[in-house]
């Protein structure tokens, strides 16, 4: 069997997987705004409320890290869609229990099924892959979609939790029967559970298979065969793959290193924001934001990704991929630490109105700059991850490149609570006060860098 999909439906499978892609963040954060009230509501303390915070959060994350191999495998033997399939299945009906969950174990369980029974972010890119050599299509293009989609998960699934939560208190809406006042967080878990409902239809009608189901060829194969998922056009090519297997596997490990930083710094951002927003002013260790204050910047701030995606093909005719990618790892390593700066500038001794405008200006700027920057490194990686490998190691290859990045999400969190809490106790001062997390931050992006020169040091990066 060896399906293959017409070039006019490129943009109708791309627009499903992207749906797909979009849900996959959802269901992994929409939970981060709400999980602290969540744990406390079950009746421990406020001491006890972090820890198990933490293993809820995590529990999704690691059950994915150990599940997703086993589903791109799967995926191997099955086709691409009927495990999509699968997991869109498995995670909205998960989000529906953990939204009803009644106590701290209920809880973690149903996070937890919700990682095992979804594997679906690795399958995605391999689709898009297979999707572009098919079709001869431009894979930067292809990328460039998904990686707005999956930009997009993560910023919209903690507005949808924080918006929708407790909605009989926040909100005044009760639902039918009182529902949403008996079970406080099942509103934001069932919009969530609907996307991936929704994406599920989607796939089942329109989606086309693209997997071959030939016997795989037992020869090593070459760098160019590697490089038919590539358009010609492509800066991805045969110079940065290696001419033996160890070589290759060697590059390998170096992309999955930079992935694990890459996630590692993106998930402590995304979980540091919101308790830095909404720490003290008055000891300059935050911004003492209100709830709809972080969401009105993340909000705002968010079409940035779109325009950078936008730029992104034709940035990537201009500039080789490997560059752009280092580019990017420099970037974060100066702009994170310029985020703790930002107490300062709300404690200027000139006009209130004035220093509210510079901190919004700047902190604007700074998440807006953040959020095109993760865009373009994200579509970067993933189509370096897809080009070092041979089309038959493609789905288990992602399925690794996901563990590592589930793991990495499963650990930031942890670390990141970790710093902040030390940071704020040690009574040192800068930058080993609350600077310490965005230093931090910024050895993270630095990481993702470095792993990437060692990657490509032996190979030219400009013509």
């Amino acid at each position: 069997m060896n399906p293959s999909v017409q070039p006019k439906k490129v943009w109708r499978n791309v627009a499903i997987i992207a749906y797909i892609v979009l849900a996959e963040p959802l269901a992994s954060t929409s939970l981060l705004p709400f999980v602290y009230f969540m744990v406390r509501d079950f009746g421990y303390e406020d001491h006890q409320v972090g820890l198990r915070a933490g293993i809820i959060t995590s529990a999704f994350f690691v059950a994915q890290m150990i599940a997703t191999p086993g589903w791109c495998l799967l995926s191997n033997r099955l086709g691409r869609r009927p495990v999509l399939i699968t997991g869109l299945l498995g995670s909205g009906l998960s989000l529906i229990l953990f939204g009803r969950s009644q106590s701290f174990i209920e809880a973690a369980i149903t996070r937890s099924l919700g990682g095992l029974l979804n594997g679906n972010l690795p399958i995605c890119r391999t689709y898009i892959g297979e999707l572009a050599t098919q079709t001869q299509s431009d894979l930067s293009k292809l990328f460039s979609v998904f990686g707005f989609a999956l930009s997009m998960g993560f910023m919209v699934g903690p507005l949808l939790g924080g918006a929708f939560a407790d909605p009989a208190n926040n909100l005044g809406f009760a639902g039918p029967v009182d529902i949403f006042a008996a079970y406080p967080w099942l509103l934001p878990c069932l919009l969530s559970a609907a996307v991936n409902l929704g994406a599920c239809f989607a796939a089942y009608f329109a989606l086309d298979e693209t997997h071959t189901f030939d016997t795989p060829s037992t020869e090593e194969h070459s760098p160019n065969e590697v490089d038919s998922l590539l358009p010609q056009n492509s800066v991805t090519d045969s110079n940065i793959l290696s001419k033996s297997t160890s070589e290759s596997r060697w590059k390998q490990a170096a992309a999955l290193l930079s992935s694990a930083c890459f996630f590692t710094h993106v998930i402590l951002f995304d979980e540091l924001f919101s308790v830095y927003a909404a720490s003290s002013l008055s000891k300059g260790t935050g911004l003492s934001f209100q709830p709809r204050q972080i969401a009105s910047v993340l909000t705002i701030a968010g079409p940035s990704m779109g325009l950078a995606l936008l730029l992104f093909p034709r940035l990537q005719r201009q500039i080789r991929l490997p560059i752009i990618y280092q580019i990017t790892s420099v970037i974060f390593v100066l702009i994170y630490p310029l985020f703790s700066l930002l107490p300062g500038l709300a404690n200027r001794d000139d006009s209130t109105a004035e220093a509210g405008s510079v901190l919004w200006t700047t902190l604007l700027t700074l998440v807006s700059v953040r959020y095109a920057v993760l865009a373009v490194s994200l579509t970067s990686l993933q189509i370096i991850c897809n080009s070092l490998v041979p089309p038959q190691e493609l789905a288990l290859f992602n399925g690794l490149g996901q563990s590592v990045g589930s793991l990495s999400r499963a650990v930031g969190p942890s670390l990141g609570g970790a710093t902040w809490s030390w940071s704020l106790s040690n009574g040192l001062s800068a930058p080993f006060d609350y600077h310490a997390s965005f230093w931090l931050l910024a050895l993270l992006g630095l990481g993702q860098g470095m792993a990437t020169i060692s990657l490509f040091k032996r190979e030219r990066l400009v013509e």
